[in-house]
C-alpha cells in the first residue's frame, strides 16, 4: 500500500478516534431560515422561506421511534437534519425553530382541530419565550401535550407516585416523563384563566406552563390525571 493511501487511511482513524463532530449553524432572519453543517470531510447548506415552512418535527419525540433528527417540510420537499444530535439538544433546538418561526413570521402553520378529550392551551417552556398554540389531552394517569399544528405530541406525562420497573421503561425507552403531586400545580391565574405548572427537578427533570381560558376544563384534567372518574 503507498504512503498516501497509509496517510488517508489513518487521517480517517484519528477522525473516528477524536470523534470529529460537525458544526452546525441556524440563523432565523428576513423571513428565511439558513442552515449550515460544516463538517470535517464536507459542508451542507439548506436555506427556507418562513412563510413555506409547515412542518418543523422532532424525530425523537414519541412516536417517530423509527426515525432520530430534525424533520423539515416545505411544500414536497423534506429534509432531515441532526440525525447524530443528542435527543435533549435537539428537542431544545425543535421548540426554538418553532418559537422563533411564530415571532419571525407572525403566523403559524394550519392547526389540526381539537381531538376528542383534548382542551385548547397556550404554553411556553421558559418565561422569555414567546406562547405558543397547542392541545393537552388527560386520562387517567396520562397526559399529552401537543404543538397545534400538526404534529406527534411533543410530551407525555405518566403518574407515578413511585418508582416501578415498568415506569422506569417507559421514561428511558419511550420519552415520557414521571410526574407526582409535587410537581404540579393548577391555579386560576387572576385574569380568568387557568394556569398549570410543571416544574420537576428530578430525573427525569422538565418543566413547562400552559394556560386555557376553560379554567374548569382544566381543573377537571387534572383531576382525571391522578385517578378520578368522569
Amino acid at each position: 500500500m503507498s504512503e498516501a493511501a497509509w496517510g488517508l487511511g489513518f487521517l480517517f482513524l484519528l477522525l473516528h478516534i477524536l470523534g470529529c463532530r460537525s458544526r452546525v449553524r441556524l440563523v432565523v432572519a428576513d423571513h428565511r431560515l439558513p442552515v449550515e453543517i460544516t463538517g470535517p470531510l464536507e459542508s451542507k447548506r439548506w436555506e427556507w422561506a418562513l412563510c413555506g415552512i409547515t412542518r418543523i418535527e422532532n424525530l425523537n419525540a414519541p412516536g417517530f421511534a423509527a426515525e432520530t433528527g430534525l424533520r423539515v417540510t416545505s411544500g414536497e420537499r423534506v429534509v432531515t437534519l441532526l440525525s447524530d444530535c443528542k435527543a435533549a439538544d435537539l428537542a431544545y433546538v425543535a421548540e426554538l425553530l418553532q418559537c422563533a418561526i411564530f415571532v419571525n413570521d407572525r403566523r403559524t402553520p394550519p392547526d389540526v382541530p381539537a381531538m376528542d378529550g383534548e382542551i385548547s392551551v397556550t404554553f411556553a417552556r421558559r418565561s422569555n419565550e414567546p406562547l405558543a398554540p397547542g392541545f393537552l389531552r388527560c386520562e387517567r394517569g396520562s397526559l399529552t401535550l401537543r404543538y397545534a399544528f400538526p404534529h406527534a405530541p411533543e410530551w407525555r406525562f405518566i403518574a407515578a407516585h413511585e418508582w416501578t420497573a415498568a415506569m422506569l421503561w417507559r421514561v428511558v425507552n419511550d420519552g415520557v416523563y414521571r410526574l407526582t403531586p409535587d410537581d404540579v400545580n393548577c391555579r386560576d391565574d387572576g385574569e380568568g384563566w387557568g394556569e398549570m405548572r410543571i416544574a420537576r427537578f428530578e430525573w427525569p427533570a422538565v418543566k413547562v406552563s400552559f394556560w386555557c381560558d376553560d379554567k374548569e376544563a382544566l381543573h377537571d384534567a387534572l383531576a382525571r390525571f391522578w385517578g378520578a372518574r368522569d
